[in-house]
């Protein structure tokens, strides 16, 4: 197979863009992309020490990652303009984070401290319809002056049923992004996965929808997605909690989710600590061992949350779902956590959370997601089981 090219010469990779916009009538975007590594808490001398190797290292992950087809420009140290010109916006967009993902892996391993390595994508009709040459100088305009139309995020809720109480007490919010024709929902909105710089602007629009929620509507779980990105940004948690806390506001619980399981105990101990200061309850979406789990509730913690959908999306068939609500019935049953169950798809999951411990649920079951809180209100089992 022939191998990609990674261009240093401007003009031959600004005449390959000419012709893929010649080419191209249908308008597609998400095929050109800068992968960008930026320093993150590193002084000047440290980050020019670094720089060489990091670019080293990026250098050989792309020639290993791109296909024969796609093309690669060295822009400035730190900074690579890639063209995918046979991939459809979601395929580009899915390539370029992957790339970036196995950069900041193989640059810092998987706590990604001291380095960020983001992408950003530029329409292509951007550039077609636009008097000027398309250019590298153009195309970098472009990119910083994009709004990202391919990424549109917005918050919708579902209801929360609690069943001892048989009533709905309160809503999840969920993160919306329509993307390519397509809608995407929580950690699906993050290309990257859980490291991806995406979740800040993820957690900047949930701490919004926490400000607004109105005291009338019970309870709101917050998914905040925690990672290097989040904690590392401005002043981390304080920040999210700063927008949210208000006097006369909801009742909030802030489900901490994301690369949870990778943080140190005194890390985990001190966002916890955080959380309940600002009188926000804590829940946590992780399946932890018997051992972390009962640290988590020495911290606080109080609600344990499982996610259906992410499961599935991870492969899991219905058994093994089914066995992973045994096992983390089994392992913190003893601990006094309220078990909650997301997503369920039908009854009879919530029937075999329920007999097992779990009590608070959402799903097509319970009720769907939509732009509003949902109305607190009575609920009664056989509503959930008819």
């Amino acid at each position: 197979m022939t191998a990609p090219v990674v261009y240093s010469d401007r003009a031959a990779f600004e005449h390959l863009l000419q012709q893929v916009l010649h080419d191209d009538q249908d308008g597609s975007f998400g095929r050109l992309h800068i992968v960008r590594i930026s320093p993150v808490g590193a002084d000047d001398d440290e980050w020019h020490r670094l720089l060489p190797k990091a670019m080293a290292i990026a250098e050989n992950i792309l020639h290993h990652r791109l296909g024969a087809t796609d093309s690669c420009l060295r822009l400035a140290e730190g900074r690579f303009m890639l063209l995918f010109p046979t991939l459809s916006a979601i395929e580009g967009r899915l390539r370029a984070t992957a790339i970036a993902t196995e950069i900041r892996q193989h640059l810092t391993g998987s706590q990604s401290h001291g380095v960020e390595v983001a992408t950003e994508v530029l329409p292509l009709s951007t550039l077609r319809h636009t008097k000027a040459p398309a250019s590298v100088e153009t195309m970098h305009k472009a990119m910083e002056h994009s709004h990202h139309p391919s990424i549109s995020l917005s918050i919708e809720y579902q209801p929360v049923w609690d069943m001892p109480r048989q009533a709905i007490i309160g809503s999840r919010a969920r993160a919306r992004r329509d993307f390519g024709g397509q809608t995407m929902w929580e950690r699906a909105v993050m290309f990257g996965g859980e490291e991806d710089p995406m979740a800040v602007d993820v957690n900047r629009h949930l701490a919004h929808a926490g400000a607004a929620f109105r005291p009338d509507r019970g309870l709101l779980f917050l998914p905040v997605v925690v990672n290097t990105h989040t904690l590392s940004h401005g002043k981390g948690i304080e920040d999210f909690l700063d927008t949210i806390c208000h006097p006369g506001g909801g009742k909030l619980v802030l489900e901490l989710a994301g690369a949870v399981a990778n943080l140190s105990r005194p890390t985990l101990r001190a966002v916890i600590g955080a959380i309940r200061a600002r009188g926000c309850a804590v829940a946590i979406r992780v399946v932890p061992e018997a051992e972390t789990a009962r640290f988590l509730r020495e911290c606080g913690a109080e609600y344990l949350c499982l996610n259906q959908l992410q499961a599935q999306l991870a492969g899991f068939t219905p058994s093994a779902i089914h066995a992973l609500y045994t096992l983390v019935a089994h392992d913190v049953g003893e601990l006094g956590f309220q078990l909650a169950l997301w997503n369920a798809t039908n009854p009879e999951d919530i029937k075999r959370a329920a007999s097992l411990g779990f009590t608070l649920f959402s799903g097509a079951p319970v009720g769907v997601t939509t732009k509003s809180t949902a109305t607190l209100k009575t609920l009664p089992v056989p509503a959930i089981f008819a």
